[in-house]
């Protein structure tokens, strides 16, 4: 019996941390499989794909909106792939190869080739409306998958390396990561058209949601970490770009003004949101307690070469909140953060 794999929408978007219910039937609306108009459709059809009408695309678990992965992974490889389930509730992908599939998937690469070329080397001019710079923003999301699975199986630590150093993978792989890159350095300049649909908000997600689950989110309850927080003295992330740099850490909370000092400052945010972007002049580095690699943010900070780590985990918020002063040693090649 197979199984559906679900993963919280794509952060890269923009989305606030949380949606109002009428954003909410927005985002449904976006993705209705039924409506030959909806931005989803609309982007498939520009990939040459269909969109599943038997497949439930978007759902909500503690007001945050999933997708279904198992099925869109399906349809993007022409059913060469599925999604199998991994140890500990993770997941990966495992080939199932027809003759008559084989074929629908060069003849899908080709034109996910063809839009590309003509998307990225600026045949194509960025759109200025709203709903076309979704359904561009959508295809483009679509696209990264399709690249993503070009990939040497990866964990995401590696992937985080590779966008920083391409030239750490064979010829093959390279070449997609290049093109990873590009996708989404594009996809950052389509920003404004999620801000405008779904206008963001300086608050944190009421409530804690899995990154991803199967069938349903049973038994997920978030990590009691305040215990911890205040003792602990190094974490992990992954790591988005820059070099090592030592300073003051400030978090970054609604009404924050940075301190008048001379020390170099490491700001730090709950979430790797787009808005953050208007700080990293300030910083020495900057650090996302929340977020992935391929976020606005992080994708920002790896084009300007900002020293910036993601992924820390809500414990580095704590640690800040409960420490009057916390100077910090962030090493934007590994991930690596540790207490001074």
């Amino acid at each position: 019996m197979s199984r559906t794999l679900w993963m919280k929408f794509a952060e890269d978007t923009g989305l606030p941390a949380w949606l109002s219910p009428e954003e909410q039937a927005r985002l449904a609306a976006m993705f209705d499989a039924g409506n030959p108009g909806s931005e989803w459709t609309r982007a498939m059809k520009t990939l040459g794909l269909s969109a599943s009408r038997q497949d439930q695309h978007l759902r909500w678990v503690n007001d945050a909106p999933y997708i279904n992965w198992s099925a869109l992974v399906e349809t993007i490889s022409a059913g060469n792939v599925q999604v199998v389930q991994g140890e500990a509730g993770g997941y990966g992908y495992e080939a199932r190869k027809s003759l008559g599939a084989i074929l629908k998937l060069v003849w899908l690469q080709w034109r996910l080739g063809i839009y590309l070329e003509r998307t990225l080397r600026g045949e194509t001019a960025p759109p200025d409306r709203q709903q076309e710079a979704l359904v561009q923003s959508l295809a483009l999301g679509l696209a990264l998958v399709a690249l993503t699975m070009r990939l040497p199986a990866h964990t995401p630590e590696q992937l985080a390396a590779w966008l920083i150093d391409p030239k750490a993978l064979p010829g093959s792989g390279r070449a997609a990561i290049r093109e990873i890159r590009s996708v989404q350095q594009r996809r950052t300049h389509l920003s404004w058209a999620w801000h405008e649909a779904f206008p963001p908000r300086d608050a944190e997600a009421p409530q804690s949601a899995p990154p991803h689950f199967w069938d349903e989110p049973q038994n997920f309850a978030a990590t009691d970490i305040s215990t911890t927080a205040e003792t602990q003295s190094s974490w992990k992330g992954l790591p988005v770009g820059g070099g090592m740099v030592s300073g003051r850490a400030v978090l970054i909370e609604r009404g924050t003004v940075l301190p008048e000092t001379a020390d170099p400052l490491i700001l730090i945010f709950p979430q790797a949101r787009p808005e953050t972007v208007e700080w990293f002049g300030r910083a020495a580095a900057i650090l996302y307690a929340e977020g992935g690699v391929l976020s606005h943010a992080c994708t920002v900070a790896r084009e300007q070469g900002v020293v910036c780590v993601t992924a820390l985990g809500r414990g580095l918020v704590l640690a800040v909140r409960e420490t009057e002063s916390l100077w910090l040693r962030v090493d934007g090649q590994t991930g690596a953060v540790e207490r001074l």
